[in-house]
């Protein structure tokens, strides 16, 4: 099965959080980094899947660097 990838309109919408959040949070450590294709930034649709899950649980997302 192929991985999805998603660029920021996607993951802003999946995540109702805005462009500057985003990278904000990326900043912090608080938001998967994703990676670049060319100039945009992209995700894997399961590491937004991953980040919606967690903060659903009530837990804070963390980057696996950070914890």
């Amino acid at each position: 099965m192929t991985e999805r990838i998603e660029r920021i309109d996607i993951v802003m919408a999946r995540t109702s959080l805005k462009r500057t959040t985003i990278y904000a949070k990326i900043k912090e450590g608080a938001f998967p980094a994703g990676f670049h294709m060319g100039r945009a930034r992209c995700w894997r649709a399961s590491e937004i899947d991953a980040y919606i899950e967690t903060r659903a649980s009530g837990k804070a997302w963390q980057s696996e660097a950070r914890a």
